[in-house]
């Protein structure tokens, strides 16, 4: 029976998980394994980009592109090129900065992995330790322009593209940190843009990766074991926009078809479980259902049975498609230090999200509409380029 619950009846796996979660013991099973996909969708989905943490460690040809020192020094070349023309940040692209026609070739291999090979890739060679805030923020916007064209906004008044991640220690107990500013792990979960791409300016030797799961193995297993689940997450939800308090719930599925027999799954947690110190949630939000819980932990409990530990280095840019895979975060420790920017041995990712016009696909009308928002044509950018005037994103979509 499809009953209502309370967070504190029966609770969905937080958005930031902690010690005490334990995924093997929230799923529930079916009372019947009679039924079948959601009507109009795919029984299963078979492509490059279905796959396992197996599939992909045996192939790391397919997802790491390094670079030359031939290359990286023609990075180099376009980064200072850039700064001494004086454009401003705004006007950085694929134009501005020029790189050999060789190289650009081959950056866009990067584009073609994400969308039609496994999803994802590493691109690495580049050194971040010597390099100011500045010079980081042209090189990764830089190079990111040859991969994919279209940078989009990350904030919730549509102004900021370039984002910071790492931890943030708070002035006093009750000030609110994003999920992007804490060390905790990270649930599964998708951003908004095509492709996700993460500048890995330092990192920390203790935790801190991320996490990349296949969508469609996910659909696919849940297709074969759950597939009520499924018809649950094809429904409309109701999604709270508590980031913005004047503006009503969304309402839209969680589960849309893709393409020509693929899928997408387009989700936080956030909006349903919160976390500690998280904004209050509407009054008027109605509770989720036993179905709507069950759903959300088989997610994230199958989404790490296939998760693929990014191999990541300080100076990589991981970029991966935000339409086909998942990601999370594991949890990570830093120095001790209570700066309010991160040092050189802590965790810091700048992050971008991208689309790519010559590959990018139309998407179902409700993923359209905020697509369309974050990549608007007319439209004013705002740089923050260090780390300490770093903007509180939409908490909706962090990590």
């Amino acid at each position: 029976m499809n009953t209502p619950a309370t967070f504190l009846e029966r609770v969905a796996l937080p958005y930031v998980l902690s010690d005490k979660s334990t995924p093997k013991d929230v799923l529930t099973a079916p009372n019947s394994l009679s039924g079948n996909v959601p009507l109009g969708f795919p029984s299963s989905v078979h492509s490059p980009q279905t796959w396992t943490a197996t599939d992909v460690e045996q192939r790391p040809q397919d997802w790491i592109l390094a670079l030359t020192s031939e290359e990286a020094y023609a990075i180099d070349h376009a980064v200072q090129a850039f700064i001494d023309s004086k454009a401003p940040l705004p006007h950085l692209n694929r134009d501005t900065f020029d790189l050999p026609r060789t190289l650009s070739d081959k950056l866009d291999l990067v584009s073609e992995a994400c969308y039609l090979g496994p999803g994802f890739c590493i691109l690495r060679g580049l050194n971040s330790s010597a390099r100011t805030e500045e010079e980081n923020a042209i090189l990764f916007a830089g190079v990111s322009s040859h991969v994919a064209s279209s940078r989009g906004f990350q904030d919730i008044d549509k102004k900021h593209v370039l984002a910071h991640l790492f931890k943030k220690h708070r002035k006093e107990f009750s000030e609110y940190i994003p999920p992007s500013f804490n060390s905790f792990p990270i649930a599964f979960h998708t951003d908004d843009g095509d492709i996700v791409a993460l500048y890995y300016a330092s990192v920390t030797e203790r935790g801190g990766r991320t996490l990349i799961t296949s969508q469609s193995q996910v659909y696919n297993e849940l297709a074969e074991t759950r597939p009520d689940l499924l018809q649950i997450l094809a429904e409309d939800w109701l999604i709270d926009t508590y980031f913005r308090p004047d503006a009503p719930p969304r309402c839209s599925p969680l589960l849309h078809p893709h393409g020509n027999g693929d899928i997408t799954i387009q989700y936080s947690r956030l909006p349903f479980s919160r976390y500690d110190g998280s904004r209050a949630q509407r009054a008027d939000m109605p509770p989720l259902t036993d179905l709507q819980i069950d759903a959300l932990n088989h997610l994230q409990v199958i989404s790490n049975k296939h998760a693929f530990a990014a191999p990541t280095q300080a100076g990589d840019i991981l970029y991966f498609n935000n339409v086909s895979t998942f990601h999370a975060r594991e949890k990570y420790e830093d120095s001790a230090t209570s700066n309010m920017a991160p040092q050189h041995h802590d965790r810091h990712l700048l992050r971008l999200w991208l689309l790519d016009p010559k590959r990018t696909s139309p998407l179902a009308p409700s993923l359209q509409k905020i697509w369309d928002e974050v990549f608007a044509k007319d439209r004013e950018e705002l740089w923050c380029v260090k780390a300490v005037d770093a903007f509180a994103m939409n908490a909706d979509k962090n990590g």
